[in-house]
């Protein structure tokens, strides 16, 4: 190989393609001169920015000129180097004369910078600006560019892209139809195992996921022979070459940038979903590509991947090469680019996602900052100027993986919501003078009670949720002007309407004004306040819908949320997420009030509306999730809610991991789900920890925080562990009675659970006691015909029932059952439970016939979801055998008498089920009733 010239030793070699020119002391670099750009590592000229198509000699002939920029280059030197011809003459210096001209054309007014002297040779003149951006290759594989790639004759080997000690890849072109691929060589070895490890991920990638644009293709393997390699697509640069190239990076706005970023995300959640770790994410392992008018981007070299889960290669008969027996369950020694590098791998810990995700918030960093190559030390957060960027970032790389973001796909889904989370910021500012003002308000307030004070600020917090939640879904369509006149608007409505009421000095305000009271008189000046803006109107409609349910007025609260969801509808808000979240709401006070079907309608229009929304972890999803699962809930269907719970706890952990309002919500309805199953050490499990003082009902609210105790309860008084359950109960009873008052819904509740605790350990004067007081609680704050008061009242009767006061009991249960059927339907669970007490007390009074007819609609699977602890269908043929017995058919019924008995002692059910069923055995068939709870 010839060097350039005299004097110019040390001299490298730079190729590209059958071309080959020496390049001093083996460094690249990137030169600027007026408007043009010569990347040698790229081999890629620009001229005022944009690309420019030009053959590769002209280029390498500029490279020759701009290494000794003022210094002469003689003609014999650069045909010798360029061309290659060794016997130089004035006809051959034409192939100069030709190359030049292209070049000049190329580089348009700065042409002028190359002088020809004749008879001499060419010199470049000017300043020239000059920046390392790389360093050739040199292949120790025994590869040379311009041979055919071994075993592959049609593929010609063009240029080495990169190389350790003992792999290279090559980029490599089709002889006849140009096509790239791309080879990873490797002798034998732990970097063969790295090939072999990278083959057998893609084809698990592959077949789980399908051809994916955004994971590089490989094609082919050979490890049968040396050089062994990989066969992959051209996936493009990687992303620090392809960024560094005519500023690219610094020349995109902040959301393509983020769109960028987004690809990789994507590409890393998929692997993660098919149980796969990457464990080197990094630029060079990112390819970028033209797509249209943007950019692909590519994921690459899985080669110091993992496997979460190594039995899918069995699941999906793919052959295991390239890992050993530890590889795949953290066995192997820590791999991956120091910079990338979480840093409980330093430490030597096992890979995890988080893992992953320390690497790729590391990438969104640079990519933001516009630097590929900037490392993350302390004080980066003065390079990013977004505040919600620097949240997710720092969220992403966590010095502790437990306190780091759950997964890829919820900092996506985080940075796919920042608009809506920026006009959430700006939202919640543009309020705190209306809070803050209101908290004021009410510290003026006179109440008659503390827990009015507390409700009453419930209210107002929730009316300005709900503003923050409608500005928030509509910032791309308001000025800051009209946001700032909605947040005004807001505060009067807040400090005039509402509190103002509560503040007895004021104009309008009363004294000692209930709860509701403040509500209707803020309710009746919306249209004055909000005449000329419906949309906010119909939100704040929706607020005070979701103040009046939690006032357990459940009419008032349909009234105000259909208003609210019809008001966003006709202000083309309706798929926004302030009116699905209306529309969930709304479903949730139908199933309340027992109208199943309109609450079942409203629920499907919602997830229509909310689309694909609902695949992608977010808040939204987790309210579609929990409100189906609760629509079915509140029909005693435990078994058809529990898979839409656990949904919503899926979603809740990626999306809301800090939310211990939503870990309270979720875990509390799974725990329902259990103990209505059965499967009460599940529902203790679902809730361990939740009784701890950081979820106290200060912090979560106290109507999650309440639920959270009584299942508790609920599933310690079926485990038989009684006194527990009762402790747990009145304890929750004292803290809800001192928030909420005597008489409040809640409160009610809170009675009537500890009614049943005291029904199953057959205390059946605690219990009567106990659920007379929920009984009237409930009347009073939601009406006699609400079906939560008819359940209490059914539960009453029950108990009276079975403690012996059969007189007492029969009129309820047949108003009862008569009330449920009616609103709830024949085979909804609380009707089908008062019908079986009332065959009974009918079977006690001598009303067989009627009776019989009440018990040949029961059903053991929905009776189990009110009460699983014994097994219905045995408690039904009981009572069947008994009716029979006593209708004088002693060959029909005696049978079924005696198989029940015999099932149920089996099952060990309490004495107070078993005893009349024996004694009615033993007395033959006589007078003596059947009763079982």
């Amino acid at each position: 190989m010839m060097r350039l010239g005299p004097g110019r030793g040390g001299f490298g070699k730079w190729e590209l393609g059958l071309l080959t020119v020496q390049i001093e002391g083996g460094t690249l670099f990137r030169y600027r001169f007026g408007d043009v750009e010569f990347d040698e590592a790229r081999f890629e000229l620009q001229v005022g920015g944009a690309s420019v198509d030009i053959q590769p000699k002209p280029l390498a002939l500029l490279a020759m000129l701009l290494r000794t920029p003022g210094e002469v280059v003689t003609s014999e030197e650069i045909l010798q180097s360029v061309w290659k011809y060794q016997n130089t003459g004035d006809l051959e210096t034409n192939v100069i004369g030709t190359a030049l001209t292209k070049l000049r054309n190329a580089l348009g007014k700065d042409a002028r910078r190359i002088v020809n002297l004749p008879r001499v040779g060419y010199r470049f003149e000017g300043r020239v600006e000059r920046v390392v951006v790389g360093h050739t290759l040199r292949s120790g594989l025994a590869l040379e560019s311009g041979m055919a790639v071994p075993m592959r004759p049609n593929f010609v080997l063009r240029e080495l892209l990169s190389r350790t000690k003992y792999s290279e890849v090559w980029r490599a072109r089709h002889a006849k139809t140009d096509e790239v691929r791309i080879y990873k060589f490797s002798p034998a070895g732990d970097h063969l195992l790295s090939l072999k490890r990278e083959a057998t991920l893609y084809r698990l990638l592959h077949d789980a996921l399908g051809e994916r644009p955004d994971i590089v293709r490989v094609i082919d393997w050979n490890f049968a022979e040396a050089p062994f390699f990989l066969e992959c697509e051209d996936g493009g640069e990687n992303l620090r070459m392809w960024a560094d190239a005519g500023n690219r990076l610094r020349g995109l706005g902040l959301e393509a940038r983020i769109a960028l970023f987004l690809q990789i995300a994507d590409a890393v959640s998929a692997a993660h979903g098919v149980g796969v770790l990457h464990k080197d994410l990094k630029p060079d392992n990112v390819l970028v590509a033209a797509r249209g008018d943007g950019w692909q981007v590519r994921l690459s070299d899985f080669g110091s991947g993992q496997l979460l889960e190594p039995g899918r290669l069995k699941d999906l008969g793919i052959t295991q090469l390239g890992f050993t027996m530890t590889q795949g369950f953290g066995g192997e020694a820590t791999t991956g680019t120091l910079l990338y590098l979480a840093p409980e791998l330093a430490r030597g810990e096992t890979p995890t996602i988080q893992s992953d995700v320390y690497a790729l918030g590391l990438l969104l960093y640079q990519l933001v900052v516009g630097d590929m190559r900037r490392p993350l030390v302390p004080g980066w957060q003065r390079e990013v100027a977004d505040e919600l960027l620097q949240q997710d970032i720092a969220a992403a790389t966590d010095g502790n993986p437990s306190h780091r973001l759950n997964s890829v796909g919820e900092l996506a889904n985080a940075l796919r919501r920042i608009p809506e989370r920026r006009a959430e910021l700006a939202s919640r500012r543009a309020l705190e003078q209306a809070a803050q003002q209101a908290q004021e308000a009410l510290k003026r307030a006179r109440a008659r009670l503390p827990w009015m004070i507390a409700a009453l600020a419930s209210m107002a917090i929730g009316l300005m949720v709900s503003s923050w939640l409608y500005v928030q879904s509509r910032q791309a369509y308001l000025t800051a002007e009209a946001q700032r006149t909605r947040a005004e608007a807001i505060n009067k409505f807040l400090n005039d309407d509402l509190l103002g009421a509560a503040d007895t000095s004021g104009p309008g305000g009363q004294h000692d004004p209930t709860v509701r009271e403040l509500l209707a008189r803020a309710a009746g000046r919306l249209e004055g306040r909000f005449g000329n803006d419906p949309a906010t109107k119909a939100s704040v409609d929706l607020a005070i819908g979701q103040a009046y349910f939690g006032l357990s007025d459940y009419a008032s609260a349909e009234t105000f949320q259909k208003r609210g969801v019809a008001g966003l509808a006709d202000s083309k808000a309706g798929a926004d997420g302030d009116a699905l979240t209306g529309a969930y709401a709304l479903a949730r006070t139908l199933g309340m009030e027992g109208h199943f079907a309109e609450a079942g309608e409203t629920l499907a229009r919602a997830d229509a509306a909310a689309g694909e929304r609902l695949h992608t972890p977010s808040r939204l999803s987790l309210l579609a999730a929990w409100s189906r699962g609760n629509y079915l809930a509140i029909r005693m269907q435990p078994e058809q809610a529990l898979p839409h719970f656990e949904e919503a706890e899926r979603i809740r952990a990626q999306a809301l991991a800090e939310d211990d309002v939503w870990l309270a919500r979720t875990r509390g309805a799974l725990a329902w789900c259990y103990v209505r199953l059965g499967r009460n050490d599940e529902a203790i499990a679902a809730l361990k920890g939740l009784r701890a003082p950081k979820y106290s009902l200060e912090n979560i609210g106290i109507t999650d925080w309440q639920k959270v105790q009584v299942q508790y309860a609920m599933a310690l008084s079926n485990l038989s562990r009684f006194d527990e359950a009762e402790v747990a109960l009145r304890d929750s009873l004292r803290q809800v009675q001192q928030v909420l008052g005597q008489d409040n819904y809640i409160t009610g509740l809170v009675w009537n659970y500890l009614g049943t605790v005291y029904q199953n350990a057959a205390k059946w004067d605690a219990a009567i006691d106990a659920q007379t007081r929920a009984y009237a609680i409930m009347r009073q704050s939601v009406g006699e015909q609400s079906p939560a008061t008819l359940g209490v009242a059914s539960e009453l009767a029950i108990s009276q029932y079975l403690s012996g006061r059969t007189g007492e009991a029969l009129p309820m249960l047949e108003s009862v059952h008569a009330a449920l059927a009616a609103k709830l339907g024949e085979e909804a669970a609380l009707t089908q439970d008062a019908a079986f007490y009332l065959a009974s007390a009918l079977t006690d009074r001598g009303r067989q016939d009627e009776a019989f007819n009440l018990l040949v609609k029961l059903r053991a699977v929905p009776l189990n979801s009110v009460d699983p602890a014994i097994d219905w269908a045995q408690r039904i043929a009981g009572l069947k055998g008994t009716i029979l017995i006593r209708q004088g058919k002693l060959a029909e019924g005696r049978p079924l008498l005696e198989g029940a008995v015999a099932h149920l002692t089996q099952e060990k059910a309490p004495a107070w089920v078993l005893d009349p069923l024996r004694a009615t055995l033993g007395a033959g068939g006589g007078a003596t009733a059947i009763t079982s709870r």
